[in-house]
């Protein structure tokens, strides 16, 4: 990874931001997960796209690192949301 790695305010995990399609700053969890659904372009600066299950398993069986938005696991994301949400059932 070539971006510098932050950490989250609330609960102190090494995350980066990258800009999604709609110009909105993502926080991204800094290691590839296997269950990750956000692609990144490590440009300056990085792009973030989230991408859908089954391009997931193509891009992972490609070889493809998948990294993940820290929204998914901080477990105070909603006081960063600029709209916060209602937690989701399961999880």
């Amino acid at each position: 990874m070539t971006t510098r790695a932050r950490f989250c305010t609330s609960c102190e995990a090494p995350i980066f931001f990258a800009t999604t399609p709609g110009d909105e700053q993502m926080p991204v969890e800094v290691e590839p997960r296997a269950d990750g659904n956000v692609h990144v372009t490590f440009s300056d600066p990085p792009t973030a796209r989230v991408v859908g299950r089954g391009q997931a398993e193509g891009m992972r069986a490609a070889g493809i690192q998948l990294y993940r938005s820290h929204f998914a696991s901080c477990p105070k994301a909603n006081q960063h949301r600029h709209n916060p949400r209602t937690t989701r059932k399961g999880r």
